[in-house]
């Protein structure tokens, strides 16, 4: 009995051994086919990224070693989106990230060489219109009818940046026109001058000086340049010295109708004329000491002073002779003979104004 039970136990033992190795064994198994697939998981994600990363590759790949201008800004820019979509892994098979960032750096230079090139052709465009505009001033002869002209194209010039100014290879064709423009304007400022000052007729001048000094205002308000184009500035002159002489001249007759219509008549000694009571007593003294010769008449010793002297008024001349004339005597001693004697004259206000003594007789 006993040895049935210790045969049962021994049949026991060994079918749970069994059954220890065998689950031993299927763990084995399982643990191997786990291991087996994680590894093919891995390899399998990292032929994944490798596929990935070889496709950005070759994407770079066609830009390198290639001229890069603006044009190939989309196409880098697809590149790199591409890349900035990879994950971290896949970033780091990407063996040309050099060649991208290279490219990039290029893209950036080119964009400003361009934005310079076409600043340049910008500036040369600008410069050739004035240029264009400039030559089309040496086919004319400048006049004052050119300003407008001018104006504009300068003007346009003006408008143009420093840099584009200096691609203006025709400037100093401008500074030419625009002198001669200056000199046509002068010429024209001069000429109208000179017409006016031609038109004047010289024997209507009176003494009215108003278009005259209108003629030297006008020559006056002109430049110094325009004044020395102004070739009949001494006819000019000359007219002003007229009205200077006709204003002379008016005035002396004025003076002399003054006389006539205001002189009161004088009895009196000739000292005591001399005085110049009134104004007009000096016009009659100073022809009677140029034209009587009281000293070739009369004892004068030490002078004439005493002689009596009468005037009369004037009376006008309705004879068209002269303005007006008046009676003159002087009384005194004879110089020869000592008696007393009377010079009888006339004091005559011809009609430009002026006077002289007419002697009438001495007795």
């Amino acid at each position: 009995m006993d040895e049935n039970i210790i045969q049962k136990k021994t049949k026991r033992s060994g079918s749970l051994i069994k059954i220890i190795i065998i689950v031993a064994i299927i763990a084995i198994v399982i643990a191997g086919i786990t291991v087996g697939t994680m590894w093919f998981i891995k390899k399998t994600e990292a032929d994944k990224d490798q596929l990935v990363a070889n496709e950005v590759i070759a994407m770079i790949g066609m830009l390198d070693d290639k001229t890069i201008t603006v044009d190939d800004e989309i196409e880098i820019e697809r590149i790199k989106n591409k890349y900035y979509a990879l994950t971290v892994a896949q970033k780091k098979l990407v063996s040309n990230r050099k060649v991208l960032d290279e490219v990039t750096d290029a893209l950036e230079k080119a964009k400003v060489n361009e934005g310079v090139e076409k600043e340049k052709k910008a500036n040369q465009d600008a410069a050739d219109e004035v240029i264009r505009l400039i030559e089309t001033l040496k086919e004319k002869t400048v006049t004052v009818d050119s300003e407008n002209e001018i104006t504009l194209i300068k003007m346009k010039y003006d408008a143009l940046t420093r840099t584009q100014k200096d691609l203006v290879t025709n400037y100093s064709d401008l500074v030419t026109a625009t002198n001669a423009l200056d000199t046509a304007k002068d010429q024209k400022a001069a000429d109208e001058v000179i017409r006016a000052i031609d038109s004047v007729d010289s024997y209507s001048l009176g003494t009215d000086d108003t278009q005259i000094n209108m003629l030297f205002s006008q020559y006056e308000a002109l430049t110094e340049e325009q004044k020395a184009l102004v070739t009949n500035y001494d006819k000019l002159l000359g007219y002003q010295n007229t009205i200077k002489a006709n204003e002379s001249r008016q005035a002396t007759v004025n003076n002399g109708v003054n006389l006539a219509n205001n002189f009161p008549g004088y009895t009196g000694k000739w000292g005591n004329f001399g005085a110049h009571i009134n104004g007009y007593q000096g016009m009659i003294e100073a022809v009677v000491k140029r034209d009587a010769n009281l000293r070739g008449h009369f004892k004068c010793n030490p002078n004439p002073n005493y002689l009596d002297m009468y005037v009369s008024r004037f009376t006008r001349d309705t004879g068209g002779f002269g303005i007006g004339r008046c009676t003159i005597t002087f009384t005194g001693y004879d110089k020869d003979e000592g008696y007393i004697a009377t010079l009888y004259g006339e004091i005559v206000i011809k009609s430009d104004g002026t006077l002289y003594f007419s002697k009438t007789y001495y007795a």
